[in-house]
């Protein structure tokens, strides 16, 4: 009866945890972009680039980032300041070899973007190779 209870309760558990990970959500402590990845070549992760401030998104196992899959990234009113307008600069990785910037390649365009709290930008990229990847805003 006990490991019956104690298997419930971990159960449980593990249900409550899983379903605390996920997408982050805006609110007025945050601004999330999500990039979904539509090109028609091999992307392994995407780095925005706002006021310095430069996260990376990847797969944990260093995967390919699968065609109509979305990174999301979260950018905190604690780290930088979500007001006024800004260029955003996105840069593709090509390979799952995070330590070279060779791998990091830029793509030829930047978008301007207003910061603010609890906002939430979609974009996607496409392109049919690396040095023809496009950043397109999405609704």
């Amino acid at each position: 009866m006990r490991r019956i209870l104690f298997l419930s309760i971990t159960v449980l558990l593990l249900l409550i945890l899983s379903a605390c990970a996920g997408t982050p959500e805006p609110n007025n402590e945050n601004m999330i972009i999500n990039i979904k990845n539509n090109a028609n070549f091999d992307i392994y992760g995407v780095e925005v680039n706002i006021l310095e401030y430069s996260p990376t998104g990847i797969n944990a196992d260093g995967s390919k980032i699968k065609k109509r899959d979305s990174l999301s990234f979260e950018f905190l009113a604690e780290d930088i300041e979500l007001d006024g307008e800004t260029t955003m600069e996105v840069s593709i990785l090509i390979n799952n070899n995070t330590k070279n910037n060779d791998n990091l390649i830029p793509i030829n365009k930047k978008t301007t973007i207003k910061l603010d709290n609890n906002k939430e930008l979609f974009f996607e990229i496409t392109g049919d190779s690396v040095e023809g990847a496009d950043l397109k805003r999405v609704n």
